[in-house]
């Protein structure tokens, strides 16, 4: 549709335009198109303009009606890969309707279950938890060793008590071993044979990924320490300071190692180092700062847009994920260059890389 109104608005002005023409501001509520969703008897089930608001409302109820279309694909209660081959998604008729469930693993706790998801998405997300239960039942033994025996766990606990408790902290660093080593970059199994060598590459990737969490966990914590206390000491500079410590905040919290991306914790001491860098340098040219700031808090304006009307559609967009971290590269390059950045990033550079993947 975008392409078509900037066709049609290319001919009537009589030259060609391009994307830069399109308004920033969000369109008012009577250009965006009316959605009206019906069943099979043609009865309305909802209507409205925000479609990812839509299907919030109607992706639980979309998922049970593909559950009873498909009676039997559903099973609780497993605790091994014992019911064949999982498939990517089924196709069935529901009237004169062609549905398309994605069947997936999903996550019980004690035990895992094959659900039918309305999106590839949401299946996908599910499947990867899915999986990691199924695996941590089989391997129970390895991970109750590693409970037992992280690598100085106690003087890492030390590191984070301003911020994290001990507890959250061990079962936080358990769940990012686990991600990383039992599936990684790998694509998730949909056989029993897949699912078997999948767990003997867990079981060979166990020591070296425990020892890399470690690691970098550590690094992350005494980054985290010394810039508290480069904080402490410039507390008096009110904004800024309370600046880099809500972006630190959106660093380093509870559950932070296993939702950060396993290639991006290296990187995260030089951003708390850069962060405390920033507030040691402010006063040198404060008028500089302030013009910075202002430039990356646009991006970061946007990013935080994106982001909810992600999760409101239900979409994950890897070029987002992308983009955040170059921010991060982005506050490098301007508030602490000494400690450089390992590709060219500028404002400018950012802004082209919105517009040309998430506009």
């Amino acid at each position: 549709m975008r392409e078509a109104v900037l066709d049609y608005a290319s001919r009537i002005t009589g030259e060609r335009l391009d994307d830069t023409v399109w308004s920033k501001d969000d369109p008012p509520p009577h250009l965006l198109m009316n959605i009206r969703i019906v069943d099979e008897a043609k009865r309305e089930l909802a209507m409205g303009r925000d479609l990812g608001e839509l299907r919030k409302r109607l992706g639980e109820a979309a998922s049970i009606t593909l559950a009873k279309a498909k009676p039997g694909m559903e099973k609780e209660g497993i605790t091994s890969w014992d019911f064949g081959d999982l498939p990517e998604q089924v196709t069935f008729k529901r009237g004169n309707q062609t549905l398309t469930g994605y069947p997936t693993l999903a996550d019980e706790g004690a035990s895992v279950a094959i659900r039918l998801m309305d999106t590839r998405d949401k299946a996908d997300e599910a499947n990867r938890s899915g999986v990691k239960r199924l695996m941590s039942l089989d391997l129970k033994e390895q991970l109750r060793q590693l409970d037992r025996s992280l690598p100085g766990f106690n003087a890492l606990a030390l590191k984070f008590n301003a911020t994290i408790p001990a507890d959250k902290l061990k079962a936080d660093l358990i769940e990012a071993i686990v991600d990383r080593a039992f599936i990684g970059e790998d694509a998730l199994p949909r056989t029993a044979k897949a699912f078997e060598e999948q767990k003997k590459r867990a079981k060979a990737r166990l020591p070296a990924v425990t020892e890399g969490a470690s690691r970098y966990a550590t690094a992350i914590g005494e980054a985290s320490q010394q810039f508290l206390q480069s904080l402490a000491q410039h507390a008096s500079l009110g904004r800024v300071a309370q600046e880099v410590k809500g972006q630190r905040e959106r660093l380093v919290y509870p559950g932070f190692l296993a939702r950060t991306p396993w290639e991006r914790l290296e990187h995260m001491p030089r951003y708390l180092k850069g962060y405390a860098l920033r507030l040691e340098k402010y006063r040198g040219n404060p008028e500089r700062d302030q013009k910075h700031a202002a430039n990356v808090q646009t991006l970061w304006n946007n990013y935080e847009a994106r982001v909810k009307a992600d999760r409101d559609e239900g979409r994950r967009d890897p070029n987002l994920e992308e983009f955040r971290w170059l921010i991060e590269e982005l506050r490098i390059s301007l508030f602490a260059q000494e400690l450089r950045t390992p590709l060219p990033v500028s404002a400018k550079r950012l802004q082209k890389f919105w517009d040309e993947n998430l506009r």
